[in-house]
């Protein structure tokens, strides 16, 4: 389905994106696995990328970073000759606390990682997603449709995802390039495993609880998100721009 097709996938060294990443080279894509911490992780994608009989390659880059990106994407192209499909999926969560309480350089970090990544990425991969009749998918979260208790800095950040993937969408048409955005529920990855870690035992197990009743399908897992994210990108939804496709368990339904 997305044979020939050169993807980028951001923070695809676990979790959603490294699920993407083995879900596109399924599809025989060849794919770009972006990592911005651990070397060893990223090659181990892909090893895993390459098991499935498809072709890719690893590249560091901190993407909330502007000469980093635009490095990154300069290299996919003299590598590949041509970029098809961009997965902004890189992100962080934030600490639980009310506005009041939130501290303005943990609120900027935030909105750097998980809004102002997207923008640059995307920023630098349009001239040649143009040219390819490409395609950007983001990964927003159910808290872009809603509220989430307690973390205004990540709601905000992916609202704006949203915006970003509309305005986009509606730009970007009469090139035939499409933007599209996945709203995930909560999700077993390893980063909400780390997140429940930091507080106690009483707490977390409440929140595990809450999200368990919430999600009337459960907890989310990385190959859900990963399932629409090769359907977004395949031709199959060529006439699909500018919508937030849950990817929930029924989150956003209640």
């Amino acid at each position: 389905m997305l044979e020939g097709k050169v993807a980028l996938i951001t923070g695809a060294a676990k979790g959603i994106g490294r699920a993407i990443a083995l879900a596109m080279a399924a599809e025989k894509a060849t794919v770009v696995i972006n990592y911005n911490g651990s070397k060893e992780r990223a090659e181990q994608v892909l090893e895993e990328v390459k098991a499935l009989g498809a072709d890719g390659c690893v590249y560091q880059c901190n993407v909330a970073d502007t000469a980093d990106t635009d490095a990154m994407i300069k290299e996919i192209i003299k590598t590949y000759g041509h970029l098809d499909i961009l997965v902004n999926n890189a992100g962080v969560l934030c600490e639980d606390a009310l506005a009041e309480n939130i501290d303005e350089n943990e609120w900027e970090r935030l909105i750097r990682i998980d809004l102002t990544a997207p923008f640059l990425c995307s920023k630098f991969a349009l001239p040649y997603l143009r040219q390819s009749e490409g395609c950007i998918v983001n990964i927003a979260s159910a808290a872009a449709l809603t509220a989430s208790r307690n973390d205004p800095p990540y709601c905000a950040a992916k609202h704006g995802v949203l915006g970003l993937t509309r305005s986009i969408a509606y730009d970007y048409a009469p090139y035939r390039v499409r933007a599209n955005a996945i709203c995930p529920g909560t999700c077993e990855t390893e980063m909400w495993k780390n997140y429940l870690a930091t507080l106690s035992p009483e707490e977390a197990s409440r929140k595990q609880n809450h999200y368990l009743e919430v999600q009337p399908l459960g907890m989310c897992h990385p190959e859900d998100v990963a399932y629409a994210a090769v359907f977004l990108a395949s031709d199959r939804a060529r006439f699909i721009t500018g919508i937030a496709l849950p990817v929930d368990g029924g989150f956003t339904a209640i």
